[in-house]
């Protein structure tokens, strides 16, 4: 199913990516400085928008002018983790996760399924952009 994973790749992944934004969402340990330095521009800047599917991130980009230096370089450092997180775990997301609708998390979870079965890299830049520590 190419359309689901180009959606994931396209929405997905930056949903993912800032999805610790978002005031309901559970901090990460290497995300929590990104939270922290963003939260009070998603509280000014987008206090109406609703969370999810990319919004909060959405939100940001078009208020970039107004966005802290703090935030953009935390965003910027979160870009640069999630692009290599698509090299790593793309051809693996493809491989293995192809019937998985994106979104909510569900292609995380089906790779974390399948974690056994991953490439090395895909499997060690999981473990570093998550921590050691699972969190549900």
């Amino acid at each position: 199913m190419r359309t689901a994973m180009r959606g994931f790749f396209a929405v997905g992944l930056p949903a993912l990516a800032l999805m610790f934004l978002s005031p309901s969402a559970p901090a990460q340990p290497p995300e929590q400085g990104a939270r922290a330095a963003c939260r009070a521009d998603v509280e000014k800047l987008c206090k109406d928008v609703q969370p999810g599917q990319g919004r909060i991130a959405q939100c940001l980009k078009q208020n970039q002018a107004e966005v802290s230096p703090g935030c953009k370089q935390a965003m910027a450092q979160m870009h640069d983790k999630m692009q290599a997180f698509m090299e790593a775990c793309g051809d693996d997301a493809k491989q293995y996760c192809q019937d998985v609708k994106p979104g909510h998390g569900r292609i995380l979870k089906c790779l974390k399924q399948n974690e056994a079965k991953l490439s090395e890299g895909c499997r060690t830049t999981m473990q570093g952009a998550h921590g050691s520590g699972d969190q549900k």
